[in-house]
Order: structure tokens, then C-alpha cells, then sequence
């Protein structure tokens, strides 16, 4: 269960923001299907959460290429491990210094990262339409972005959490209530290519 999502939505809004201002890069999609393939390892939630702080300072420091994108990204996403999450490894176990992430369950972390991943795409897609603003819309920093509110968040975030197969349990009843009909977005897939690049580095999922 997520705890308050009005902190989880600040932390989000604050981490897109710096990924903006420091050059950017699309690695937001990167970390969530990270976080995905975390959490079908068979290990308990404390467990997932260190060894997705490991994958990402990993990744970071040897294992870059495995982030698509130039240069750009990849320096950015360095940047950003280092000085944004600060994840240090101390007594054998990496540890973010950045306290708005410390003691957060892996679907909350899930939960802060789908809306940055959001938010720094639909950054890109103001640029190109900047003053466009569809009427009935709400703004965040001058650009077109759907309402930033709870219900977006919960059908958003949830459709792509439970496309994962340990969750395909709970997904009939989230299709339920919140609708999976025509016009709606699919569940995007588990990125596999990804799955496989992790495999190869870290061993295979359980």
C-alpha cells in the first residue's frame, strides 16, 4: 500500500525537475523497467529495494552501455546517481543519501518514478507544442500535461505495475475499477530487452 501520495507526487515533481535542469535525458523509462525486473525476483520487499540501489549504481559504474542513448544520456544518468540519489555503497550495501527516497517500498519508488518518467516525456512534448494547451487541461510549468492529481497517478502507474506477471493476479480487479475499454491505453509490456541485458549482468529472475 502506498503511504502519502501527496509526498510520493512532490518527490516525483522535484526529481524531474532537477533531471530537466541538469541536461535532461530519457533514462526515467530505463529505471522503471528496472524497478520491474526487481520485483520479480523472489526476495522479500526490503530485499528488492537494496538490490535495486545496487542495479542502478551497477549500471553507473560499469555497466553504462546497457542505457540507450548518446553521450548526453548516459552522462546524465551518472549525474544523477551520483549527486541526485547519492547511492553510496557502505558495509556491502548501496544506500541513496537522498532522504526523500530512504524507507520507501518498492512500489512507491515504482510510484515516484512512472510520474517522472511522465513528466520529463511530456517535457519534450512541450517543447514542441508549447503554446498549445488544449482547453480543459492543466499546466504544470507552462506545458500541456494531463490533471496532476490522485486518480491519474493511480491509473496510470497501477496499469503499468500490475502488467507485470507476479501482479497479473490483482490486474482483473484493477481492470475493474478502473476500466480497460476502447480509447484507454494498453498495460505497456514488460520490456524483455531489458529483462534479457539484466539476466546476462545480475543472473536470472525467479
Amino acid at each position: 500500500m502506498l503511504r502519502n501520495k501527496k509526498t510520493l507526487l512532490e518527490c516525483a515533481r522535484n526529481t524531474a525537475e532537477y533531471i530537466k535542469k541538469n541536461g535532461g535525458g530519457n533514462f526515467a523509462g530505463f529505471i522503471v523497467d528496472i524497478i520491474r525486473y526487481v520485483d520479480r525476483q523472489d526476495r522479500d520487499s526490503e530485499q528488492k529495494v537494496k538490490q535495486l540501489w545496487q542495479i542502478l549504481f551497477s549500471v553507473k559504474s560499469s555497466n553504462i552501455e546497457i542505457i540507450e542513448g548518446g553521450s548526453a544520456v548516459k552522462e546524465s544518468y551518472i549525474k544523477f546517481i551520483d549527486e541526485y540519489l547519492g547511492i553510496k555503497k557502505s558495509q556491502n550495501e548501496y544506500i541513496p543519501a537522498n532522504t526523500d527516497f530512504n524507507d520507501l517500498s518498492l512500489e512507491e519508488i515504482f510510484y515516484v518514478f512512472a510520474w517522472v518518467r511522465r513528466l520529463t516525456k511530456e517535457e519534450k512534448q512541450g517543447k514542441k507544442d508549447k503554446n498549445k494547451v488544449p482547453d480543459g487541461k492543466r499546466t504544470f510549468n507552462g506545458r500541456n500535461e494531463r490533471r496532476f492529481d490522485r486518480n491519474n497517478v493511480k491509473a496510470d502507474n497501477k496499469k503499468a505495475y500490475y502488467s507485470n506477471e507476479k501482479h497479473s493476479g490483482k490486474r482483473k480487479d484493477y481492470d475493474n475499477a478502473y476500466g480497460n475499454g476502447k480509447g484507454r491505453e494498453q498495460s505497456e509490456p514488460f520490456n524483455n530487452t531489458i529483462a534479457e541485458q539484466l539476466r546476462k549482468i545480475y543472473g536470472k529472475t525467479d
